[in-house]
């Protein structure tokens, strides 16, 4: 067994379609109308960009595009007897890149024995790299009075929802709602001086096929009183510099070497309870290899499961003074 050490990071074929201007300037790689990602151009503030671009990559595409020559979006897809299996889509939607923050949409179809769609949101501190979570904009002296709002009109603007659908049209309404109350907050996104909650993955698949609006709105004015000094200085669109606050939740990326020697990246995000997904991948290849279990009690309990789920590694890591230790 092997040691690592991880520390919370501080710091191809391509076809740009076009480079696009805001606070950060980027440019857009194309294979065919159906894969379409944005990459941060290496303007100013190298460690943010890289940051951010790492964990996107990674996260997204399970390769670094500075790693490789060909084609980036190879991993996620592949065909066989001109049967589509994997991404067969993926596109993404700038929805800020301001000084404050930096927030993208990442949609997804997946196909397999049938396909299904997802969009995964990340939203970063423009000044340091972090992604931000609901969490870190609440203050931790009314984040329970904060989360009971919350919900309440997550779950209120889903039952108005009932009006646009068609006679002939169900939804699990008991699933939805569990749910919704259950939800760890991670697909969200930040505008202005709004957060919007999209709730379209506690539908199940038909249910997301409805006609149904699961983003919620929740603005500066009306969450003031229970926002933390971070969240009340990205809402109020403030001139403070942003860099001096930072993310404390999952997902972040984390950089460190196994035996002392070897640097890799490392991340994890929640999906439910305490189970959730992450991804390493050594810096020399640049090439993500998926993590699967839990984060409990400060405790990595993780695996990596190959092609037939079987698990061909682990990782158990305690997690201390924002740096992860463990084998």
């Amino acid at each position: 067994m092997k040691k690592i050490f991880l520390l919370f990071v501080c710091i191809g074929f391509t076809s740009p379609l076009l480079s696009q201007k805001g606070y950060f300037d980027y440019t857009v790689v194309v294979d065919s109308p159906s894969y379409s990602f944005p990459i941060l151009k290496m303007d100013f503030d190298n460690n943010t960009v890289l940051k951010i671009n790492t964990l996107l990559q990674l996260s997204e595409l399970n390769m670094l595009s500075m790693t490789n020559d060909k084609n980036i979006f190879r991993l996620v897809y592949s065909f066989d007897d001109s049967i589509p299996f994997g991404e067969t889509w993926i596109n993404y939607n700038i929805l800020s890149n301001t000084p404050s923050i930096f927030s993208v949409a990442i949609a997804v179809e997946w196909c397999g024995a049938s396909c299904g769609h997802w969009t995964n949101y990340y939203n970063f501190n423009s000044g340091n790299g972090d992604i931000i979570s609901v969490y870190d904009l609440l203050d931790t002296k009314t984040v329970t009075e904060a989360t009971s709002y919350i919900q309440l009109k997550r779950t209120l603007h889903f039952l108005t929802q009932f009006n646009n659908l068609d006679e002939t049209e169900t939804v699990d309404t008991t699933s939805i709602l569990s749910e919704i109350e259950n939800s760890n907050l991670p697909y969200f996104y930040i505008a202005h001086d709004s957060i919007f909650i999209d709730d379209e993955e506690c539908l199940t698949k038909a249910d997301k096929l409805g006609d149904l609006d699961m983003i919620t709105a929740f603005s500066f004015t009306e969450l003031k009183k229970y926002l933390s000094d971070y969240g009340a200085t990205l809402l109020s669109n403030s001139k403070m510099n942003i860099s001096s606050f930072h993310g404390t939740d999952f997902p972040q990326l984390y950089k460190g070497t196994l035996d002392d020697s070897i640097p890799f990246y490392f991340s994890y995000r929640f999906y439910y309870d305490n189970n959730g997904s992450g991804f390493f991948a050594f810096t020399k290849d640049g090439i993500a290899h998926g993590l699967e279990g839990t984060f409990e009690g400060n405790h990595f309990d993780l695996t990596e499961p190959d092609e037939n789920y079987n698990d061909k590694g682990f990782i158990k890591a305690d997690f201390v003074d924002g740096k992860i230790i463990g084998t």
